[in-house]
């Protein structure tokens, strides 16, 4: 495999796994409960035990927006370069760095929401 096919295959996961945040945000605001989701609950937890989890919800809906769409926008658009070659992969590789950010920057929310709701 080329270094190319790596990163479509990196591109194709980022952009699934924001269709997947999309699910997520929309059971949550539609059913209002919690779901056991391997994303934003980490495995060592228990849903059940969320003190809040009404405020669960409103603390981690508008961060998950925010990062499923930076997910689908950058994931799609190198997803898409990479079967067209309209971008170089110079850039297509710099556009990584801000969905890497963004992943880290969720990784911490989910850390402090943690730390608040349980």
């Amino acid at each position: 495999m080329e270094n190319i096919d790596i990163l479509v295959i990196f591109d194709a996961l980022i952009w699934g796994g924001s269709i997947y945040c999309f699910y997520s945000c929309y059971f949550m605001r539609t059913q209002k409960r919690l779901h056991k989701n391997i994303l934003l609950i980490p495995g060592n937890i228990n849903i059940d035990n969320c003190k809040d989890s009404e405020g669960y919800i409103k603390f981690i809906f508008p961060r998950l927006i925010i990062f499923s769409c930076v997910c689908f926008l950058l994931g799609g658009l190198n997803l898409i370069s990479n079967f067209t070659s309209a971008i170089s992969d110079k850039i297509t590789v710099l556009a990584i760095l801000p969905l890497l950010v963004c992943i880290f920057w969720l990784w911490y929310v989910i850390k402090k929401s943690v730390e608040l709701f349980w």
